[in-house]
């Protein structure tokens, strides 16, 4: 299966509250601002590692835990 969206649009761009699957099997549910993933959400690699937290531009900026498929963990500040 390939790329998909489900969510709010603005301008023909992913804006507002959305989720998406990717072709490789991880999905983001979140935030997202005129195209890119920014604000709150959390992302799930397809290897089960995990990040819920703030987002700028689809990079992990702000504050959020991150969680590695064997249980490692960091709660904190990312820039």
């Amino acid at each position: 299966i390939g790329r998909v969206y489900e969510g709010q649009w603005a301008n023909d761009k992913r804006h507002g509250k959305g989720y998406e699957r990717f072709s490789n099997g991880s999905w983001y549910l979140g935030d997202y601002d005129m195209g890119a993933i920014s604000g709150k959400g959390i992302y799930t690699w397809v290897s089960g590692e995990t990040y819920d937290g703030d987002w700028v531009n689809g990079i992990k900026h702000g504050f959020g835990s991150w969680k590695s498929a064997i249980g490692e963990s960091f709660a904190g500040k990312w820039s």
